[in-house]
């Protein structure tokens, strides 16, 4: 996260960043917000008009995003990933582009989210050999737990980094327009830098280490021996 200090129009954008994005998609990002008053007998709403932040950079199939916007860059990527090096190479480039259109300004946020979902078949199973810290069913009664969903948020004790885990089971998973029934867990690690930095590359390779070996113990640590050989 961090602001633009510059002159951020679609007209600049499009002619400094269209270069580095042949064969993708180019849409506006618009921000909407809405203001309510509740009285006693009614509740009113007003809707501000669309705020254009800046543009979005997508692939015909939608597995990778690029969000240039005034206020943040976002990049996103679905399955199948590439290498950790290529990602990261990636994300350097296009981040430096941000960097230099915004004017080079701190960031006040940084963080990677991963999103990882295991899946266990058409029934539920019992969650004890699937994760270290699960939810547990009840004494003497043979019941499995079948949706589920937990979220903490941690911290490092030097209150560098932190970390917000989501963890969720469920007998039901999106397959394109259908919904298909299949029991899985999900594990949503979103670690995150929690100080103000430059933005440089050279800071970034520091994070980007600290907040992916925090990613890994976090996930590595959720799940049970069996499942983690299951996943080589």
């Amino acid at each position: 996260r961090t602001e633009a200090t510059t002159e951020w129009s679609k007209e600049r954008l499009v002619g400094e960043l269209a270069p580095f994005f042949d064969g993708f998609q180019q849409k506006d990002f618009l921000e909407h917000s809405a203001q309510f008053n509740i009285t006693q007998t009614e509740v009113q709403s007003n809707k501000t008009a669309p705020i254009w932040r800046g543009l979005v950079f997508a692939t015909p199939d939608g597995r990778e995003a690029v969000h240039f916007r005034n206020d943040r860059f976002v990049i996103t990527r679905l399955a199948p990933y590439p290498g950790w090096d290529e990602f990261i190479a990636n994300l350097k480039e296009r981040w430096a582009l941000h960097h230099h259109l915004s004017g080079r300004n701190p960031v006040s946020r940084f963080g990677m989210r991963f999103i990882n979902r295991i899946a266990l078949g058409s029934k539920p199973v019992d969650l004890d050999t699937v994760l270290c810290y699960g939810p547990k069913g009840y004494p003497n009664q043979p019941l499995l737990v079948g949706d589920f969903e937990h979220r903490e948020v941690m911290a490092e004790p030097s209150e560098t980094y932190a970390v917000q885990i989501i963890r969720k089971s469920a007998n039901k998973v999106p397959n394109g327009s259908q919904i298909i029934e299949e029991f899985g867990v999900t594990l949503d690690i979103d670690a995150f830098a929690l100080k103000q930095w430059s933005g440089t590359s050279a800071e970034m390779d520091q994070h980007l280490t600290q907040i992916r070996a925090l990613k890994n113990h976090i996930f590595f640590g959720s799940i049970t021996e069996n499942v983690r050989l299951s996943l080589q």
